[in-house]
């Protein structure tokens, strides 16, 4: 019997029906992997998978330690992880700028999308030193790489593209910046206020127009409690992690230690 039997939000439905059939092409013998996925995906799919008892061995890959988006890999029974070449996936792109102008992920990303790219074809962009690379699916990596390349420009700069090499981006780690919130309680609308420095009736309208995921999800409820781990996102202002609830202040606000993705 298919996992997604009794599923009943579409969304989900339809997402953990793909997982089935990877399920079902795994257990015929054939390496299954998915496009890549949003961290809400991958946590609803690995819900999905523990508790539906998979029969399959399965994890996700997104290239490097901390990617954030990712593909799921089902095995089927003679293959072992350790054993896969992960360039049967995805290939990891290097796109080299010459330094011209100054580029960040989101003219990475811009670029890419206006090759008609679609964005689960592509894993994350991680920005280096002269450039970026970019986790994609095969036929994606294959076309950027392509002799000329499609991309051979990104913003004001010119860019050159080619495989990447793993020594570029095994032992990279994202920055973070860190900081404490002054908050008089939990509640996802102080935290809102606190982290994105608004006032509290302004977090509250983000929080009501959906402009606010709390661990990738959308979240409506500005009554909603955050915990130490959780991820917070607020459009125009950023990605935030509770690291720690630090304590009282003497006056009894709340200290929470928070990093900000920079």
């Amino acid at each position: 019997m298919p996992l997604s039997e009794g599923v009943t939000d579409l969304q989900d439905k339809l997402l953990f029906s793909k997982v089935d059939d990877m399920i079902e092409k795994a257990e015929k013998g054939r390496l299954a992997f998915s496009s890549f996925m949003t961290p809400s995906e991958i946590l609803q799919v690995q819900k999905y998978l523990t508790y539906g008892k998979c029969p399959c061995k399965w994890f996700f890959d997104g290239g490097y330690e901390g990617a954030e988006r990712k593909m799921l890999v089902v095995l089927p029974d003679y293959l072992d992880e350790e054993y896969l070449d992960r360039n049967e996936i995805f290939r990891a792109v290097a796109v080299k700028s010459s330094g011209y102008a100054e580029l960040d992920h989101r003219a990475y990303l811009g670029a890419l999308m206006n090759l008609s790219i679609k964005r689960e074809t592509l894993g994350d962009i991680i920005v280096i030193d002269g450039g970026a690379v970019v986790f994609c699916t095969l036929p994606v990596a294959s076309m950027l790489t392509d002799n000329p390349s499609p991309l051979d420009r990104v913003g004001k700069d010119k860019v050159t593209v080619s495989y990447a090499e793993e020594d570029t981006y095994k032992n990279y780690e994202r920055n973070y910046e860190k900081s404490v919130a002054i908050m008089a309680s939990l509640r996802l609308d102080c935290a809102v206020a606190a982290f994105a420095g608004l006032s509290r009736a302004s977090a509250q309208e983000r929080i009501s127009h959906g402009f606010v995921q709390l661990n990738y999800r959308e979240e409506l409820s500005p009554s909603t409690e955050i915990k130490t781990g959780d991820t917070l996102s607020v459009r125009g202002a950023g990605k935030f992690i509770i690291e720690e609830i630090a304590g009282e202040t003497k006056s009894g606000r709340l200290k929470v230690n928070i990093k900000r993705y920079v």
